[in-house]
């Protein structure tokens, strides 16, 4: 995004409107890059409202809406991924991205998205490893998440 003219960012979420907390965090570190809503910045919002079939439908919206950037988490990451490969993508959290082949690697991605994952294999095998420090005569533990396929796949779930 250039500061020098109107920006335009898309805010894609799969279940709900963003939280006002969310909200408010997002406008106040654009205005601290110098981006005021209504000033220089226009914030695009869509949301599937639970509705898994419109995800996709929606970043393909904002991708044919020419946004700057589109901000997007959990599902609408890989739907903004198949709607455009120009456009910047921002994950507020996301899947796997190197597990899914859409990034080379977390550091350097090599493709149009970045952001925070806590989907990673590593990261998940090390959160059982302290499960098991913090409960040592556990035999047996559960894990749930919305992870993708590739992290559930290396993610050892037994002693």
């Amino acid at each position: 995004m250039s500061r020098g003219r109107n920006s335009r960012s898309g805010w894609s979420e799969s279940d709900i409107w963003p939280s006002q907390s969310d909200d408010t965090a997002f406008r106040e570190g654009l205005r601290d890059l110098g981006y005021v809503e209504g000033k220089n910045l226009q914030i695009e919002y869509r949301t599937a409202a639970g509705y898994e079939s419109r995800v996709l439908v929606l970043a393909k919206e904002l991708a044919g809406l020419n946004v700057d950037v589109i901000v997007t988490q959990a599902n609408g990451v890989v739907a903004a991924v198949h709607a455009t490969s120009k456009i910047p993508i921002v994950m507020a959290v996301g899947p796997d991205l190197v597990g899914l082949g859409f990034a080379a690697s977390l550091a350097h991605p090599g493709s149009n998205v970045t952001g925070s994952t806590f989907f990673v294999s590593e990261v998940m095998a090390k959160r059982l490893e302290l499960l098991k420090e913090l409960a040592p005569y556990q035999s047996r533990e559960w894990a749930y998440s919305l992870c993708d396929e590739s992290t559930m796949r290396t993610v050892n779930f037994s002693n």
